[in-house]
């Protein structure tokens, strides 16, 4: 089956996002372990919530900040900033978020300070890449484009997304 190039050059886009800090699964590895959908959630927050769901969940944002790098995939793209958390949405739903913080947990409890043996232990060993000095751990709701990662650095999660490749 032959690639669409159109899609080739929107992915190639989003891996430099993803170098650059901007959420995007474009480098994911195909052998993430599966999880269920409602494994992928951080603070309560999920993929593809809407934004009035959000607001509901965690209040009004301190900051929002439109995200001019995701505009080549949605016609609305904004970053809405809490304190140590970074929700992506994309035409008014979620479609990443960025957690720095052990005040937000995954529904298993999984938190920033963990060892990658916790992570093992609640989700089961998966794919890994390298970026940028840290280990990013990934993994993905099975039968879609929905992902968990872990960035790892000197054995502790640091940082915890949820990632939507949709495009």
């Amino acid at each position: 089956m032959r690639s669409n190039p159109i899609r080739k050059v929107v992915r190639a886009m989003l891996l430099g996002l993803l170098t650059a800090g901007i959420v995007s699964m474009a480098a994911v590895p195909q052998d993430s372990q599966f999880i269920s959908s409602q494994q992928c959630a951080v603070g309560g927050i999920t993929l593809e919530m809407t934004s009035r769901d959000v607001r509901k969940h965690l209040g009004r944002p301190l900051k929002v900040t439109v995200d001019e790098n995701a505009g080549i995939v949605y016609d609305e793209a904004e970053v809405w900033s809490y304190k140590d958390l970074s929700v992506h949405m994309g035409d008014g739903r979620v479609v990443g978020l960025t957690c720095d913080t052990q005040l937000y947990t995954t529904p298993d409890g999984a938190k920033v300070g963990d060892s990658v043996v916790v992570l093992f232990q609640l989700y089961g060993p998966t794919g890994s890449f390298a970026l940028n000095g840290d280990r990013l751990y990934s993994y993905r709701v099975q039968g879609t484009d929905k992902y968990l990662i872990f960035h790892v650095k000197g054995g502790k999660v640091w940082q915890i997304e949820l990632v939507l490749d949709d495009v």
